[in-house]
């Protein structure tokens, strides 16, 4: 069972209940289904930017403890007008190369948007090579492929998606968690609120 303190959410499972948290506008989204870029190439911006009207964008990064075989997984959900409606720092006692952690980085964190009702969201990540595989059509069936497998059947359960490449100076908040990450056990949940760490940097 969860244990719920004050507006910070500590969980024993990786599967969150949906009515956690109110999904406010998604439902309302009337425009099409927002295309995935089938390659992606590093963008010029410098700076976070919102998404469209009734979208969540969800930052994602990845750090890794090779001293004590553990990996940390951070994630910020962020509304159209840039509140922050949740952010999740998870830790496991594995090791896995660089690609390989983002990879599931990127799964954990399109897994929690689930959880928490989101319909519409950019996914988005400074791991170009994890970015463009999720958006390809390449198949297989290493441990690498399955990774990116996964993660492309969690994103055909948003009514829209896409999947973009950021640089690392507009993913400092997401990366902040996933350094703290490695100090977390098991997963911790921020619902409607931010680590005091990276109020900040908002």
């Amino acid at each position: 069972m969860p244990i719920i303190d004050k507006r910070v959410v500590r969980f024993n499972m990786r599967q969150i209940p949906a009515n956690t948290l109110n999904n406010t506008g998604a439902e309302e989204f009337l425009g099409s289904k927002i295309p995935a870029n089938p390659l992606t190439y590093p963008s010029q911006t410098h700076q976070w930017l919102p998404p469209l009207l009734a979208v969540y964008k969800v930052n994602w990064d990845s750090a890794v403890d090779k001293v004590h075989c553990k990996v940390g997984i951070g994630a910020i959900f962020r509304d159209w007008e840039g509140r922050v409606i949740a952010c999740m720092r998870m830790c496991r006692p594995i090791h896995l190369d660089p690609y390989l952690v983002e990879a599931f980085g990127a799964l954990q964190s399109a897994i929690m948007a689930v959880d928490i009702g989101l319909k519409h969201i950019y996914l988005e990540g400074d791991a170009l090579n994890v970015i463009n595989d999720i958006n390809g059509n390449k198949e297989s069936w290493g441990q690498t492929g399955l990774l990116v497998h996964d993660v492309q059947q969690v994103m055909k359960r948003f009514d829209s998606t896409t999947v973009n490449f950021i640089p690392r100076s507009c993913n400092n908040l997401a990366h902040c968690l996933a350094k703290d990450a490695l100090n977390v056990v098991d997963i911790l949940v921020n619902l409607e609120d931010v680590p005091s760490y990276i109020t900040s940097l908002l």
